[in-house]
């Protein structure tokens, strides 16, 4: 009788912060281990004003601009560690909810992997730990990596 892998598809959410990518290297050697495919995710936040001036919308761009480029840092990461099984995700909204509701219902993933800490301190206290939101809401598996 063959064993089945625990996980066939695998979340990581990144931020840029060297707590994501630490989680990122992690799920990388997970999703190899597991043979399973690995959804990379990157959510932008988009400012309170963007739809009122021309510099929210160049705020807005720039900021996918630099989590498209992180992404593809992300994949190269990846493929020289020999993983090519891998789904790059780049969304717009509300990090907490995109990860722990939306994602993992569209793609059926069975594991979500985070960084313990996000960006800055003053975002973890005006936005909350997106960690432990996902924590607390997601209803599959999470892995917080420190």
């Amino acid at each position: 009788m063959a064993i089945k892998a625990p996980y066939q598809n695998i979340l990581v959410a990144t931020d840029g912060s060297k707590e994501a990518v630490a989680a990122f290297d992690h799920a990388v050697a997970l999703a190899q281990f597991c043979q399973a495919k690995l959804y990379v995710a990157s959510v932008v936040i988009p400012p309170y004003f963007t739809s009122r001036s021309e510099t929210g919308g160049a705020v807005l761009r720039d900021m996918i601009t630099q989590s498209k480029a992180h992404l593809a840092v992300l994949k190269t990461r990846a493929q020289a560690a020999g993983f090519t099984n891998l789904e790059l995700i780049q969304e717009q909204g509300s990090p907490r909810d995109i990860i722990s509701k939306t994602l993992p219902e569209r793609f059926n993933i069975d594991l979500i992997v985070l960084g313990a800490t996000g960006q800055t301190r003053t975002e973890r206290l005006f936005l909350g730990s997106v960690s432990e939101y996902v924590t607390r809401h997601a209803e599959t598996k999470v892995l917080i990596v420190r």
